[in-house]
């Protein structure tokens, strides 16, 4: 019941109705909600390595674990420091759309958190980097009780007498399923997201019912799509679902984040020095 013509309703997704009306607006219901986990997951993805991140630990003769020194998180942060920036400027630019309702002072919060939080992971990354290579200048004393060997494969590489053959490896079979399920189901999340995000209302023939659920989210009411009946009937009135079209836009946003999040723990996961003892 939408007796307060309110378009959201508290609590989390499961007030999202089976049935949707003009009236109940579910699909913008459904919008606002999946932003709003969305941008819970881009955020909470980032504060992952600070909250349940354990020291790495020696065993068998080797460091094994993530290492903040070693540069192991960078890929995390460079994307966190991306996202950041990216959430910035979306806000920026639609900051006199948030004045205008009397919203502008959180949009600018938003703005300035953003930038602030980039450039803190920024200089830590420039920080860290920079120690790394003047420690790595330093030669290492080599002594006797080193006792690891190396054999020749007969493809020519060099491998550790002492290797675990049950060492993490992007090149595992594990790793690969992982990355091509990751690729699949990710980049047709990242195409749709885009979509919202850069082209709200265009209809991508080629996704079964695009059409359909564009119109359930609303797309058509604030970008209805030129020279169609939908652009007839809501092309006067979309500039009234200025806030429709922000939420729209902010979900394509979060989603295009945290699928980058996804791709880059398939593909840049082993990226960053191994050498955690520099």
């Amino acid at each position: 019941e939408d007796t307060h013509g309110w378009k959201s309703t508290q609590g989390g997704l499961s007030t999202i109705m089976s049935s949707t009306t003009d009236a109940n607006n579910m699909g913008g219901l459904f919008v606002r909600k999946l932003s709003g986990a969305a941008g819970l997951a881009f955020h909470t993805t980032k504060l992952m390595p600070v909250v349940f991140h354990s020291p790495p630990q020696y065993h068998h003769g080797k460091w094994m674990g993530a290492s903040w020194s070693a540069g192991h998180f960078d890929p995390v942060l460079t994307l966190g420091m991306m996202g950041d920036v990216c959430l910035a400027y979306f806000y920026l630019g639609r900051l006199e759309e948030l004045k205008d309702v009397g919203a502008g002072g959180l949009g600018m919060a938003f703005v300035l958190t953003s930038l602030v939080e980039a450039f803190v992971l920024g200089m830590y990354m420039l920080t860290r980097r920079m120690n790394h290579n003047s420690l790595s200048k330093v030669p290492k004393a080599t002594t006797a009780t080193d006792t690891s060997t190396t054999t020749t494969t007969t493809s020519g590489r060099t491998t550790s007498a002492n290797a675990n053959p049950l060492d993490e490896n992007p090149n595992s079979l594990p790793s690969r399923i992982a990355a091509r399920t990751i690729f699949i189901v990710s980049t047709l999340i990242s195409l749709v997201s885009l979509r919202d995000l850069l082209f709200p209302g265009t209809i991508l023939s080629f996704l079964p019912r695009d059409d359909i659920y564009l119109e359930w989210t609303g797309a058509f009411l604030h970008s209805p799509p030129p020279g169609t009946i939908e652009s007839d009937e809501h092309g006067l009135e979309s500039p009234l679902f200025a806030g429709d079209l922000f939420v729209h836009q902010l979900l394509g946003m979060y989603l295009s984040l945290s699928c980058a999040f996804k791709f880059a723990s398939a593909v840049a996961w082993s990226k960053g020095s191994r050498a955690m003892d520099g």
